[in-house]
Parts: structure tokens; sequence; C-alpha cells
């Protein structure tokens, strides 16, 4: 420990200097209430007020590369997205340009793709750009009837965030998402996560934003945030109208590239989307939905049906896909809302609206999961297995040697197997899964 202390010292000498050096906050007026701007959801076309439930998966395309321009946004809306969210928009760029590459495969040892890295700073045209030409064209190209979301990211000046908001919302805005969550390359410009993670500073944000806005508000928060459920209600509490979860997770791109080249070369941090966000990011939605009670939309990491219908089931009453997008284009849309309305259909459920929230009650502690009710077991499908052999070392070195092979065929020791879930990782053609033992005609995991 005492040889940290000089590190401790010296990252709480930068904090104290970041402190003095970010421009002060001006207050609102003088006995300004906070007020919401309305509900983000029903901005989407696909409610429906008789029913009070959404007819289908609402999919949007979240902030990115493909929502960069009145074009891109219009393409989306040609093929059957109900929203878009533009790429964050602010009044003075932080940065001169992008690094390159400013995108990058997030890969594991087996050079397998499980996200994408991205490294972007800026937008190629300013809020008054955009305000002046961009957001009245991708109206022009989408429809009234096409929620079109306009990100925003300014400091800390309370006013940026007032006139911001009203200069989106006159442009054409449906509704607004307030980027207090970007984890690179904004905090140390006091932007992004600096606010978001300072719940009393992120509500005076809030507040400033729908005191300017005419149209609802949103705020996109990070599911890395030691302070998400505190900074969510500070937001609701001060007239958010919707909930965004999650921005990207703050990571670092690999750094063997790096050997033997000359010094100089270097990485930046950069932030995480994709499945391998999925995990923490249901985590986050269900802590909203259950704890602070707002309308939530879920992205990251949605690139199939069942992750819409998780983040539905977790509470989220509309989704927000990006990355999938990037890799396999905006066709995209149709199939996933096609799958997604099979499998509500053939698990018994008539709308989408129907089983938002429904899982909450399913996410409970570990002592209950420990109860012999939920003690599962390893089952094989003969049909799927190659006696591959996959799982039998697994089993035998980190488990306890619950699987063999007898006469060509797989088995598994019911009585001595624990359920721990390792031999599901090793099989590469899922042949593998785990049954409840007190209930073996139930659903299996």
């Amino acid at each position: 420990m005492r040889g940290d202390l000089p590190k401790a010292l010296e990252e709480h000498e930068r904090a104290q200097r970041c402190l003095a050096e970010m421009p002060e906050v001006e207050p609102l007026l003088a006995g300004e209430e906070a007020h919401s701007t309305g509900n983000v959801l029903r901005q989407m076309e696909r409610w429906d007020d008789a029913e009070e439930q959404y007819e289908c998966a609402l999919t949007s395309l979240a902030s990115a590369p493909p929502t960069a321009s009145a074009r891109g946004i219009g393409r989306s809306a040609a093929l059957g997205w109900a929203g878009a969210v533009t790429k964050t928009l602010t009044r003075e760029p932080q940065y001169a340009r992008n690094p390159t590459p400013s995108l990058l495969p997030a890969r594991d040892l087996g050079w397998q793709r499980i996200g994408m890295l991205n490294n972007e700073l800026r937008t190629p045209m300013t809020l008054d750009e955009w305000c002046a030409s961009e957001i009245p064209e991708a109206r022009e190209l989408t429809g009234t009837d096409f929620c079109l979301g306009v990100s925003v990211m300014e400091g800390p000046s309370l006013r940026d965030w007032e006139s911001s908001a009203r200069q989106c919302g006159e442009a054409g805005a449906s509704y607004l998402e307030l980027n207090v969550s970007c984890p690179h390359g904004a905090p140390e410009k006091f932007r992004g996560t600096f606010i978001g993670d300072d719940p009393g500073l992120l509500g005076e944000v809030v507040k400033a934003a729908c005191s300017g806005s005419a149209v609802p508000v949103a705020v996109k928060l990070n599911a890395s945030s030691h302070c998400l459920v505190e900074a969510a209600a500070a937001a609701v509490a001060n007239g958010a109208g919707g909930l965004v979860c999650t921005n990207t997770i703050p990571g670092l791109p690999p750094l063997d590239h790096l050997l033997g080249r000359a010094e100089g070369v270097s990485v930046t941090p950069m932030g995480l989307s994709g499945s391998s966000v999925l995990p923490m990011n249901r985590l986050a939605v269900a802590q909203l939905s259950g704890e602070v009670g707002a309308d939530v939309m879920a992205v990251g990491g949605v690139s199939g049906a069942a992750d819409v219908i998780d983040y539905a089931m977790l509470g989220a009453r509309a989704v927000q896909v990006a990355t999938a997008v990037m890799s396999r284009g905006l066709k995209l849309c149709a199939s996933l809302e096609q799958n997604v309305t099979s499998r509500l259909a053939a698990a018994g459920d008539a709308s989408f609206g129907s089983i938002v929230g429904s899982g909450l009650q399913r996410v409970t502690d570990a002592d209950q999961c420990s109860d012999e009710s939920f003690t599962r077991t390893a089952e094989v499908d003969m049909v799927r297995c190659t006696l591959c052999r996959a799982c039998v070392p697994v089993c035998a070195e980190s488990a306890a040697s619950y699987i063999s092979v007898t006469h060509d065929l797989l088995r598994i020791d019911e009585d001595r197997c624990t359920g721990c879930g390792l031999c599901l990782m090793a099989c590469p053609v899922d042949a593998l899964h785990l049954s409840n033992l007190s209930d073996r005609e139930g659903p299996d995991v």
C-alpha cells in the first residue's frame, strides 16, 4: 500500500487541478422549477394509445456513424426503422479531428469478434450546421411519424445546454438525447461521464435542457457508472422523460502490435460496444426499470431477437441498435422485428408491450438461487453432439470428471453433476444445456 501512496497523491492533485480549471457552472434563473417536456417513447409511431402498449418491438438506430447525415437517417426510415438518433452534436467541437483508426474490432483470444472499440471524438458538422440543414432535411426525408432523436453533448455550462436544446427542438427533433455518458475524450473536457457520474451536476444539466426544450428529453447513461441509479433518479427528478442505457463502456485496444515499434506510438482509451457489453447492460436496465421506474430504451449488444426480448423482459420499452447494423447493414431491421414477432407468437404473447418488465421478478439474489429448487444438471443433445470431446477435459480439469464417452456416446453423471455450466462454454456446437432437476418437463436454460 505504501508504494501506491505517491500515485494516489498525484491523482488527487490532478483532480484538484481539473476542478480548478473547470468552467463555472452558472445557475438557472432564480426560482425556476424543473419540469418535464413529456414522455420520449410516446413519440414512437407504434405506440397504441387504445391498448396502452406497443404493437411490436420498437427498434431505432442508436447514435453512430450510420446516422451521421440526413441521408443516412433517410435510408433507415425507408428500410423500416421506427426512429434514429443523430450522431452527437455540440456547439463547439473540442477536437480538431478524429484519431485514425477511430473504429477497431474487439476480439477474444480465438480472434473471434466480440464487439467494437471506437474513438470518435467529433462529428464533421457543428450543432449550428446540423440545425440549419441536416435536421430539417432528415425530417423531410423521414416524415413526421419517424422518431428523430437528436443527441446533444455540451460542457458544464447550463446556458449551452438550454440553448442547444431549444435550437435542436425548433429544427425538427422528435426528442433530445442528452449524451452525458461518453467515456472517452469527453471527461477530460468536462463533458460526457464527467457530468453523468455527478448526479448533482447532471440534475442541473437536465433541468436546463428541459427549460429550453419544447420536445421530450431523454438522458443517455453509462452502465459502468459508479452511481448509475442515483444519476438516473436525478435525471428523472429534474424532468427527463426517458432514460437510455448504455453508452459505450470504457476500454483499451490491444497493445501487442506495439512490440518493437518506435517510442511515441501509443494507444488511447476507447469505447467498447457490441455483444460483450450485454451482460453488464442487462443488469443496468433491470436496475433502472426496477429501482428508478422510468421508461428505458436499451442500447448495447443487440444483434438478434433474443437480445430484444431479454431487454424487454427487464423493463426496456424500446431498443436501439448500432454495432450490429455497422457490421451487417441497415436491412437488419426487417429480420429483427420479424423474428421478435415470431418468438412472441410461439410463446403465446400477443405483443411486445405484454412482456415489458415481465422478467424483473425473476431477477433474484444469490441466496434464493442456491436453493435446491434451482439445482441444474447438464444434458446433451445427441443429435447435435459430434463427439468432439471438447467438454471432457474441461470437466476433468476444472470440474470433477462428470463427463465421459462410452460406446460412442457422451454421458453425463447426473447424480454428481453440479450444473456449473462450464461444459456449455467448451461445446462448439451448442449440444449441451442445463436442465432443472426438480422439473424435467420445465423450460431449459
